[in-house]
Order: structure tokens, then sequence, then C-alpha cells
């Protein structure tokens, strides 16, 4: 004759099984608002590129179309890609994480390292002092130097009292592209909207902040 299940093993096992339930359940709930949330970030950054297309597509030659498809590859893939809380070395080797450095988002960011082409570094924060200026929005520079000597140098050749200059060595998995680019990022450290300028095509970056600016920004004055 069989032995009868025990009641406190039973209620210990039912109290196993509606755990497990729950936190199937709180997984499964996670799991659907990052789906929902990586489904609206991808929304944002196709509308981002529509909006860029209708404004410039019309009034843009063949190889500048070309270029804009370049450009809207790389702003979907690396749509919401996650910064690192890196370590940042202001220019009076103060040191910030990347949280304290930036504070609330979105925040415009220009990257670049000492080793991109110098042409397109001085194109690309030239554009970025146009429309800091034109927007009265406040960007930030994360270069990436070898030694302080080099970014204190830099810093005071491109005009250390109009931005704020960090050094880093690793900003995020976006940098393996080499290249000097421009992206939002938000306040959970999330990259949006990276863009590669070109100095040969700056009518593009023209529409890029222009749109950028007008979707993230929309509570800034124009002037």
């Amino acid at each position: 004759m069989g032995t009868k299940p025990n009641i406190r093993q039973f209620f210990v096992l039912k109290k196993i099984y509606l755990i497990a339930a729950g936190l199937a359940v709180v997984f499964l709930i996670v799991t659907n608002l990052i789906l929902v949330k990586r489904v609206s970030d991808a929304e944002t950054a196709v509308e981002l590129r529509d909006s860029i297309i209708r404004e410039a597509g019309s009034r843009s030659s063949s190889l500048e179309v070309k270029y804009l498809k370049s450009c809207f590859s790389g702003l979907l893939l690396n749509e919401d890609i996650k910064a690192f809380n890196a370590e940042l070395v202001a220019a009076d080797q103060r040191k910030y994480t990347l949280d304290q450095a930036l504070g609330k988002g979105p925040v415009l960011i220009l990257r670049y390292s000492e080793l991109n082409c110098a042409d397109c570094v001085v194109f690309a924060l030239r554009k970025i002092a146009e429309i800091a200026e034109k927007y009265k929005v406040t960007p930030v520079i994360i270069s990436e130097y070898s030694d302080m000597h080099s970014f204190k140098d830099a810093v005071a050749n491109f005009g250390r009292d109009r931005f704020l200059f960090y050094n880093v060595e690793k900003f995020s998995d976006v940098d393996r592209k080499g290249v000097p680019y421009y992206c939002l990022l938000m306040p959970d450290r999330t990259v949006h909207a990276v863009f590669i300028p070109d100095k040969l095509h700056p009518q593009i970056t023209d529409f890029y902040f222009e749109n950028v600016v007008k979707r993230f920004f929309s509570n800034t004055d124009n002037d």
C-alpha cells in the first residue's frame, strides 16, 4: 500500500510552484516592456530618417542620396546601443563617471579620436558649434587621446570655453567605426541617432541636426 503524500510537503510544493509561476510572469512582463521600448526606439530612428529624407531628398544630388543611405544604415544599426558608464577626464584633470558628467538627457554628443582625420574633426566641431549657437543646445565633446598633454592642447585649440570636453578611452561599441560621429545620449545611457558627418556633404549634416533638435529638443528656442 502506497504512502499518502505529507500535507506539509504538499504545501511546500504548492508554494514553490506559485513562486516559480510568479517569477515566470514577472520575466515575461519585463521582457515585453524591453521589446516595446526597443520597437519604440526603432520607430523613432525610422521617423528621424524619414524626416531627413523628406527634407533633403528632393534637394540632394545622387551622390548625396548615396551618402544618406549609408548614414541611415549606421543610424539604424547602432540604435539603442548602451554607452559605458566610463570614467571621463576633463581638461583640468578632474574625473567623472559618464552619468556624473552628463546628468539628465538627452545630450548631444560629438565623439572623435586623435587618430581621426584632422579636417573631419574640425568640420564636425564647426558644425556642432553652429547648431549649439543656433538652437541654444549645449553639446558635449567626448574625445580619445593617448595622453593628457595632447588632450589639453586640442581642447585649447578647439575652444575650451565653448563646450564641455572630456577624454575617455572607450565610450560605446559604436567606437569601432573609428570615425567622428554625432549621437544623442539618453538618461539611461542608450545611444540614439548615430550620424557620421562628411565634410563633402555639409548640407546633409545640417538636415540631420535640424531634425534631431526638432525631435529631441523641442523646448529649446530657435533663433
